[in-house]
């Protein structure tokens, strides 16, 4: 990590700790308008987080936060699952298909009219695959014109699409069968979408456009299964197209994604396990003040050791200062002896 990174992530914690909850707990109504979600916190038994440590970064973390991210990714109604007859001769209509969704906040159609020309022009310069592309609004043509192997919808079933790609592992491994006829996903990395390709074994391309997605996609991107691409490259058709190649045809990516998924169907508690029993775990025995860290009793200062290392510093001036006045004292002491033994040599 760079400096410039480590500096705006200093910045971005305070900014976003200090504003977004005041806009977030303005949702509250009465009678719970009142909760002060900063001190009740604390005060919790446990703390369920979407996040799995099996793909987020590494952290040093406390025993009452629990990490059930994946829960929403439901494997049994997965290994069932079957996209209609439409979806279903769309992914047969070539040997590879990518699926390209930004999510339902930000729209494709609000996308700068470059940027869809860029990618639309990426797009052609394979017609062995065929792009499924969830688009809002009806002005495709304007933009991608003679272009056949792209599938615009208004609407995608992305998990059930997502979904046509189950590995082909043994059962007691990765129960569900095997489909591969979806190749790759190009999203915007918000945490739903980055947890089901996880989950799925889904080679991705990520253009994070806001907020947690930038960190969401250096996470995924770290397991070497996808590729994170800037918003600020989508009119480098180029670049897109480099990335396409990448992600297509460098098997690496999907073996890599096809392990992460692999341990994640194989971790040693499911996160609906870990929800359940810290649930009643919680009900049962309420709260529990000996998992609550002592650091939470400390001052700023006592926390980030400040005054130890302003006492270490004191220290090291003091001694280096007595160090330095012994050292001219002795000197000084020296050249006087010097300067008399050459005086009575010469009397």
């Amino acid at each position: 990590m760079s400096f410039s990174e480590r500096l705006i992530n200093s910045i971005s914690i305070p900014i976003m700790n200090t504003f977004l909850p005041k806009r977030e707990f303005k949702s509250f109504r009465p009678p719970y308008s009142f909760i002060e979600m900063a001190s009740m916190e604390p005060l919790s038994t446990f703390i369920f987080t979407n996040s799995n440590s099996y793909i987020d970064y590494p952290r040093p973390t406390l025993e009452k936060n629990v990490q059930i991210g994946g829960i929403s990714v439901q494997i049994e109604k997965l290994r069932n699952m079957k996209v209609d007859e439409e979806w279903d001769r769309i992914l047969n209509m070539r040997s590879k298909t990518v699926l390209i969704s930004f999510g339902s906040f930000m729209l494709s159609k609000d996308m700068p009219l470059e940027y869809k020309k860029a990618l639309a022009r990426a797009m052609a310069t394979f017609p062995e695959v065929t792009f499924i592309w969830k688009y809002e609004s009806d002005d495709s043509t304007t933009f991608s014109k003679g272009i056949e192997n792209i599938h615009f919808s208004k609407w995608i079933p992305q998990t059930a699409l997502l979904g046509v790609l189950m590995l082909k592992f043994p059962n007691f491994l990765f129960p569900f069968p095997g489909d591969s006829r979806l190749s790759a996903f190009f999203t915007h990395g918000g945490l739903g979408s980055v947890n089901e390709v996880s989950y799925l074994g889904k080679p991705t391309i990520l253009c994070p456009i806001f907020a947690d997605q930038m960190r969401n996609a250096k996470m995924l991107a770290r397991h070497n299964g996808s590729i994170e691409i800037s918003k600020y490259e989508l009119a480098d058709s180029e670049k897109i197209e480099e990335v396409f190649r990448i992600i297509l045809f460098d098997t690496s990516y999907r073996l890599a994604s096809e392990t992460l998924a692999l341990q994640l169907a194989n971790q040693p508690v499911k996160p609906k396990e870990l929800l359940v029993r810290h649930a009643e775990f919680a009900a049962q025995f309420g709260r529990l003040p000996s998992l609550d860290p002592y650091s939470r009793q400390i001052s700023f200062i006592e926390y980030f050791l400040i005054d130890l290392a302003f006492v270490g510093l004191i220290s090291l001036l003091l001694s280096s200062l007595v160090l330095f006045l012994i050292t001219k004292r002795t000197f000084s002491f020296i050249r006087f002896i010097f300067s008399s033994a050459v005086k009575l040599k010469i009397d």
